[in-house]
């Protein structure tokens, strides 16, 4: 039971893969598009291990008590007195995720409301959205600890509706319509 209970919040972040399928559409070479998910899903997942046992080496049974346990064992590198305040490329990789996986949430959030209000053109909507996204942005979390009891409580939940429940659900309507609407299908 503890397994499952410390596999919850790893579990939140994997159904974030699910919006690789929005993108999908979008690939010239669809047979590659399944092996290339995979293998991204392996790579976060590898790096991801990675990252926690080294920390775990780095700090053992301390390693609860840092808030961003990554961060603080970026500290203790120094390489032969050169290579020092590695916290400053951990940072940067971060941020530059972040980027990347905000920017992808966007694009589909934008499209798929574009395509659900049957807009001929999603650029109309980039903007009022972007300007939503960033107030409730600063609304989301006033400080560290709640931030923290979002992420630990309420997101594991939100991802599995958000994320996984929902999608599948429209996916089944789509298929359910698609076969009322043309029964010689098969």
């Amino acid at each position: 039971i503890p397994s499952l209970k410390g596999a919850v919040m790893p579990a939140g972040w994997y159904l974030e893969f699910f919006m690789i399928s929005f993108l999908l559409p979008f690939i010239r070479n669809q047979k590659k598009a399944v092996k290339w998910s995979a293998a991204t899903v392996i790579a976060v997942m590898f790096t991801l291990v990675i990252t926690n046992m080294v920390t775990m080496f780095v700090f053992g049974a301390i390693t609860d008590q840092f808030t961003y346990p990554v961060m603080e064992a970026a500290r203790y590198i120094s390489i032969t007195e050169f290579i020092q305040h590695m916290e400053s490329v951990v940072m940067a990789i971060w941020v530059g995720g972040i980027f990347v996986k905000i920017s992808v949430f966007f694009y589909a959030t934008v499209l798929s409301t574009a395509q659900w209000l049957k807009l001929s053109d999603y650029r109309p909507i980039v903007f009022p959205f972007a300007f939503i996204i960033s107030v409730l942005g600063h609304w989301s979390a006033a400080n560290l600890q709640e931030l923290e009891k979002f992420l630990v409580e309420t997101f594991p939940i939100y991802s599995l509706v958000f994320l996984a429940v929902i999608p599948i659900m429209l996916l089944l309507a789509a298929i359910i319509l698609s076969k009322r609407s043309n029964p010689n299908a098969e």
